[in-house]
């Protein structure tokens, strides 16, 4: 007599294990002269997990249905594996699709303790979901062909679908009717909403409450998105024609201090001291930054000095520019700068580029580790630096980096016979 025994915390993996072994049995059986004797006895002991608020009773109510089940299926009869993983979907506990987020999230903020950012990220990937599904719907009901529909309609959809009430009031499939292209959104957006669906049902399989993942989907290829810098000539044209003396301060800012719009425009006039620039995140306000490394101090350059001391006294916000709405007014100061400059790959990034390439410019004067706590990068690739000396770096250092940067426009400008608004250089 052989005896198998199958102990396992997954109940439908066991399962599946039972027929493979039944399988086996009988697969041996025909190979040898002398048949195996195939009659089966299988039981099954469903634990309780007591410390979740299982019982007992619930226990033995589990069992019993399992052997009632048990005692009307054929084992020999099994068409495949598929149908015993499809078991699953008969169980009327299965959570809908709304629910397991709201699992997935916790488990992120609790376990993982991923920045208000990212969780801001997986919310707006799930409020598009939810434009694609119903949120009731049980998560064992979502297909691998659902995710490569979604993934179509992703490039049918407007990139400013949730910026005009014509389109997210409008049915969805009213919307996929029309083109939109090419102001649609990008295949990286796409990709980044993408894999966040993909997250949640790993997240799903890893805790058991799915049997196997149903997304397959490969990622799109993406468009080549990298910014340039802008030239000297470029740089000229921009202070001359911007109209609005916040924005062209604005631009001065990240030119002088390598800063993205949204940190120069979340930036409160009590994160800047005569020396130093404090990027921080404030959640309440949903006020974030790119990731953990964009929290920072950044040296402020002599030449921001003038423009720090006129937005304290003459804005009427905390903030030092505007009031806060960085999508706002993000896409105001884009508009204006592509209506100086036509080309795709120059955008405000544009100016972050120019003070990069113009530290990059001055090593070995300037160690490149100094540049990358400046602009926010990772020093994790050099182990020595990030172990030892990272918390040793002298404020003084960082400032001595940042006024060594000069733009050979600047001559220029002051050069020009209209000076009333291009003194601030």
């Amino acid at each position: 007599m052989v005896k198998y025994s199958l102990k396992s915390d997954n109940l439908y993996n066991c399962n599946i294990l039972k027929y493979y072994i039944i399988r086996k049995i009988n697969q041996m059986s025909k190979d040898l002269i002398k048949p195996l004797n195939t009659n089966y006895s299988i039981t099954f002991e469903v634990k309780p997990d007591l410390s979740k608020g299982e019982s007992e009773k619930e226990a033995e109510i589990i069992t019993k249905k399992l052997l009632e089940k048990l005692s009307n299926t054929d084992l020999n009869n099994i068409e495949n594996d598929k149908n015993i993983i499809e078991n699953k979907e008969n169980d009327e506990n299965i959570m809908t699709l709304e629910e397991a987020i709201i699992k997935f999230i916790e488990m992120k903020k609790l376990k993982e303790k991923v920045k208000f950012s990212t969780i801001k990220g997986y919310n707006a990937s799930f409020k598009y979901l939810f434009r694609f599904i119903d949120k009731e719907t049980k998560i064992n009901k979502i297909t691998s062909k659902f995710f490569k529909e979604i993934q179509y309609h992703f490039l049918r959809l407007p990139n400013t679908y949730w910026s005009k009430k014509e389109y997210y009031e409008e049915k969805l499939s009213v919307i996929l009717l029309n083109d939109y292209s090419p102001k649609t959104l990008n295949t990286k957006t796409i990709n980044i909403h993408m894999y966040n669906y993909k997250s949640l049902f790993d997240f799903l399989h890893y805790e058991e409450y799915l049997n196997y993942n149903p997304y397959n989907t490969k990622p799109l290829q993406e468009e080549d998105s990298k910014k340039v810098e802008y030239s000297g000539e470029d740089l000229k044209k921009i202070f001359i024609e911007v109209e609005s003396e916040d924005i062209k301060n604005i631009c001065k800012f990240s030119l002088y201090s390598g800063l993205r719009i949204g940190e120069i425009l979340q930036l409160k006039k009590e994160d800047i001291n005569s020396n130093l620039i404090y990027l921080k995140e404030y959640e309440e306000e949903n006020l974030t930054l790119k990731n953990s490394n964009s929290i920072r101090e950044v040296p402020v350059h002599k030449n921001l000095l003038k423009i720090i001391h006129k937005q304290k006294e003459e804005n009427k916000t905390d903030f030092l520019f505007y009031d806060g709405n960085k999508g706002k007014h993000t896409k105001e100061i884009n508009k204006q700068l592509n209506l100086i400059i036509e080309d795709k790959k120059k955008t405000f990034h544009s100016f972050r580029k120019n003070f990069v390439q113009k530290l990059y410019g001055y090593k070995p004067t300037i160690d490149r580790n100094i540049i990358k706590i400046i602009i926010g990068h990772s020093t994790n690739q050099d182990i020595t630096f990030k172990d030892y000396n990272l918390k040793k770096v002298d404020d003084k250092d960082l400032i001595k980096a940042v006024n060594i940067v000069k733009y050979n426009f600047e001559d220029d400008l002051k050069n020009l016979n209209n000076k009333n608004d291009l003194d601030f250089f």
